[in-house]
């Protein structure tokens, strides 16, 4: 009868199937229900050992600051992952074990880079039990562990050999960490993520963090239903960034609930993810929202989900409605920073009609507003000081007199030739056109020895201005953009730099940045969007190979050419850019080169991939092939 159900079932919603594939079909979805079924078994076991969680979660805790000493929970899951659960008590005598490294090092500032959430928590509160300020740097970048040298007397975690500083490890503890905080000292550090600049330190007051948790936990911040204590938590933002740490480390450990053990990177691995347990919340961001591939695990995933959170920018429109289309669930959008934390939120809604309404932000409950020369002012109890504090967001207060609409940054002013342009003008009008669907202006030299700055351009192309590039070139698409800006700001403040791709490249903290779009702007970088991802494995990209690239310099003199070298190394950058891949190339299977390719060339460049590897296709737009090969790669996730 179980069979018969899932036949009928598999046939009803994939249609006509062959015998062989309805079995292999059936199989799967009855192995998918089984690794659920266990799963969450693992986490019970962990759970139905403690007495009073409800009491726990809205009673015992007066804050997070009393997280460590509330011994009644020990056997509640606090991480979870396919290798099995680990308990509060675990984290709690893991503390310890920091605790006790941080005081031998004497230390008093440690920085902390974890990819695991169970160890970042661990190691930041045994520094603060230690009474030690904890530094979370975004990346463990070169330039930011220089910085960091003048900050920090000692690093835990994944930092990378050679690290100058000192490091260290989690010494063995007998007995769990049983300490209060003291959540009234400056004991956390965050860096902004540098979306209007360099990214800058912001050191916290624990308490500043901490009455943000019980927002959350209170369901302060848009939660509509309160989720229930067999929830887990899944994160595809870091915690080392205040949002992530906040919503994935903080926020589990204050309500009691479970989370996954570690931020997930790709959709496809969220979503096998989610299918394991009986009820889960995602802590997103629109980086991830707005680009949500089709795949039959969404399905499955729907009826799972309970609540989607967002935060780091404005969720797009179009992000909006696939998000809704793929989970049946509208996402929490929330407006803070570093500095000022969470500010406001709002939850929009489609009508039938495609108007999306619901799009004004209401202050948190700790927030209070009022608006002064355009500019959003607050004062919070997540500020470091008590007075009103007027922030760069400007807004205007909605008829409702309750809500307000974000208008963008004031601080986005740029001199050009002694003359002052607004950024976001400059964005407002090429969304306007239609022919970009996302756009990030700055200012950047025009070169490395010049000391002026002009306006640059990094945007996302739409389909129709996709096939405008392979028509008629680059140029054809930066003259009509240029001519719609002239409406708007004078010819001497054009952006005299433009680079197009088909997704905005993203800081560690999943931001597009100021910095991650000056990458696109590297001699180096293929120059190439989007025409059509015919599945989630294929897609046909348009190239633009600029005459001034230094390729061709020597390739030859009398007669340019494009290396065949450059070729496989472009096809393999962007096939790595456009799938999330972190690959090394093993080699080229049936490479082949047929026909050259000359400065100011426009291509097509035809990528696939399937278990053999990456398979590209260089051509012509008539059509004609120019090169092709197939990349074999060893990927590492």
């Amino acid at each position: 009868m179980r069979l018969f159900h899932c036949q009928r079932t598999c046939r009803t919603r994939f249609g006509d199937l062959s015998q062989r594939r309805l079995v292999g079909l059936i199989q799967w979805r009855c192995q998918l229900r089984a690794d659920r079924n266990a799963f969450c078994r693992r986490i019970r076991r962990a759970n139905v050992r403690t007495a009073k969680t409800r009491s726990f979660r809205r009673n015992a805790l007066t804050d997070c600051s009393r997280v460590l000493p509330e011994a009644a929970d020990d056997n509640r899951a606090f991480t979870v992952s396919d290798a099995g659960v680990r308990t509060r008590r675990d984290f709690a005598l893991a503390a310890a074990g920091w605790k006790a490294a941080v005081q031998a090092s004497g230390a008093k500032a440690v920085a902390l880079y974890f990819s695991d959430i169970f160890d970042s928590a661990a190691a930041l509160f045994g520094c603060w039990a230690a009474g030690v300020r904890a530094v979370l740097p975004a990346d463990t970048s070169e330039a930011l562990v220089e910085r960091l040298k003048a900050e920090v007397q000692a690093v835990a975690g994944e930092f990378p050999v050679g690290c100058p500083i000192a490091s260290l490890t989690c010494q063995q503890a007998s007995e769990p960490c049983r300490d209060v905080i003291d959540a009234s000292k400056p004991l956390v550090a965050l860096f902004t993520s540098g979306s209007t600049g360099t990214p800058t330190m912001v050191v916290k007051r624990l308490s500043q963090l901490f009455c943000e948790i019980e927002s959350i936990n209170a369901r302060g911040h848009g939660q509509e239903k309160e989720l229930t204590e067999n929830t887990v938590v899944f994160s595809t933002v870091s915690q080392q960034h205040i949002y992530g740490l906040l919503f994935a480390l903080l926020w589990p450990l204050r309500s009691g609930r479970a989370v996954w053990h570690t931020r997930i990177l790709y959709p496809e691995e969220l979503l096998g993810h989610i299918c394991k347990v009986n009820e889960a919340a995602w802590i997103a961001s629109p980086a991830h929202l707005n680009r949500l591939p089709e795949h039959p695990l969404w399905a499955k995933v729907r009826p799972l989900l309970r609540a989607i959170y967002s935060s780091g920018g404005p969720l797009s429109d179009e992000g909006l409605k696939t998000t809704l289309l793929r989970t049946g669930i509208a996402p929490v959008e929330l407006l803070g920073s570093s500095e000022s934390g969470g500010i406001a939120w709002r939850k929009r809604s489609v009508e039938a009609d495609g108007r999306i309404i619901g799009t004004g932000y209401r202050p948190l409950p700790a927030t209070q507003i009022r608006i002064e020369n355009s500019l959003l002012v607050i004062k919070s109890p997540q500020l470091s000081t008590n007075d009103w504090e007027t922030t760069a967001d400007m807004v205007s207060l909605n008829a409702d007199g309750e809500t307000f609409t974000l208008l963008g940054r004031a601080d986005r002013i740029v001199k050009i030739e002694g003359k002052r342009v607004s950024l976001k003008t400059v964005e407002n009008a090429l969304l306007a056109t239609g022919l970009v669907s996302e756009v990030k202006a700055f200012s950047r030299k025009t070169n490395a020895q010049s000391t002026v700055e002009r306006i640059a351009v990094a945007a996302v192309t739409t389909p129709e201005a996709s096939r405008l590039i392979l028509r008629a070139g680059k140029r054809a698409l930066v003259d009509t953009l240029r001519a719609e800006l002239l409406k708007h700001i004078e010819r001497v403040c054009l952006p005299r730099q433009w680079r197009f791709t088909w997704a905005l490249p993203q800081n560690a903290l999943g931001k597009a940045t100021t910095q991650a779009a000056d990458m696109l702007f590297s001699h180096q970088a293929p120059q190439a969007v989007l025409l059509v991802a015919s599945n989630a494995d294929a897609a046909d990209m348009v190239l633009s190979v600029p005459a001034d690239s230094p390729y061709f310099e020597g390739h030859f003199p009398e007669f340019a050419l494009l290396p065949g070298v450059v070729q496989v190394q472009w096809a393999k950058d962007i096939a790595c850019r456009y799938w999330n891949l972190e690959a090394n190339l093993l080699g080229v299977k049936a490479l082949k080169f047929m026909s050259p390719i000359r400065p100011d060339d426009t291509v097509i460049l035809k990528l696939s991939r399937s278990a053999a590897g990456v398979a590209f296709v260089y051509q012509k737009p008539d059509g004609s092939t120019l090169s092709r090969g197939t990349l074999v790669m060893e990927t590492e996730k």
